[in-house]
């Protein structure tokens, strides 16, 4: 089952990592640098890490700048 936010921009509010990573264009391992260096805030559910749109608007806006 699937967290979705209510209305026309129905994201969800949790992604893979795989998610995150095609969103993005990365591998694997630029992925888990980004993470390492505190680049790219994830979240841990267990053993899943999630990844907010929130903290891929803000990585990108940070390579922007």
């Amino acid at each position: 089952m699937s967290v979705l936010l209510s209305g026309t921009d129905a994201r969800k509010r949790l992604m893979s990592v795989e998610e995150a990573r095609h969103d993005l264009g990365i591998g694997r391992t630029k992925f888990y640098e980004l993470v390492k260096f505190g680049r790219l805030k994830t979240v841990k559910i267990g053993r899943l890490r999630k990844v907010t749109p929130e903290a891929i608007e803000t990585l990108i806006a940070s390579l922007v700048e």
